[in-house]
């Protein structure tokens, strides 16, 4: 982000997930190249009312597919995630198992 971009881009993000996520900054390492870069992520912490903790695949689909938030539905989020993560090369077996758990609830 650009400096004069940032606040207004973290507030926006910040109003989003203030239900109960707590917001991350780290340091990434990527795997190509060893390049870095500072990263930010939202955690989603007990406080979350949504927050399941360790549960099998099916009861995370589930949830899922139930929610919608500012953003739009939860489907729509992780079908987008899991294309983001295809296009860049990411192999992250969660993120596929849950979108193959959703099956038709995932919009394409």
């Amino acid at each position: 982000l650009r400096d004069a971009e940032r606040d207004a881009v973290l507030a926006q993000l910040d109003h989003r997930e203030r239900g109960g996520y707590q917001r991350v900054e780290t340091r990434l390492q990527f795997r190509r190249g060893g390049a870095e870069a500072n990263a930010l992520f939202y955690l989603a912490t007990p406080a979350n009312p949504n927050f399941l903790g360790p549960a099998p695949v099916e009861a995370i689909a589930a949830q899922i597919r139930a929610a919608v938030g500012p953003s739009g539905p939860n489907p729509e989020y992780l079908t987008e995630l899991a294309r983001f993560l295809r296009t860049h090369g990411a192999d992250e077996p969660h993120v596929f198992e849950l979108e193959r758990a959703l099956g038709d609830a995932a919009p394409r």
